[in-house]
């Protein structure tokens, strides 16, 4: 849903329509309007930045067994 409000929010901006009037057309917080408008203008669309969400785990069971496999024979 947000990335088609952010698409509904552009098509209106590029129309020529203000952040404050797209806000109260698609009853979004003024925030978010701004938001998309700012990321249209640095991207040129209406995609996530690059390195946007959570990052991937390095948590698996082969990296779990190779670092207990380094770590033997270690004191702490």
């Amino acid at each position: 849903m947000v990335k088609e409000a952010r698409i509904s929010a552009m098509n209106l901006y590029k129309k020529g329509h203000t952040a404050k009037a797209i806000s109260k057309l698609l009853k979004m917080p003024p925030r978010i309007v701004h938001d998309a408008i700012k990321r249209y203008k640095e991207t040129g669309g209406c995609e996530d930045r690059q390195g946007r969400g959570r990052k991937p785990t390095v948590i698996t069971s082969d990296n779990l067994n190779k670092i207990r496999r380094m770590t033997q024979g270690i004191n702490l």
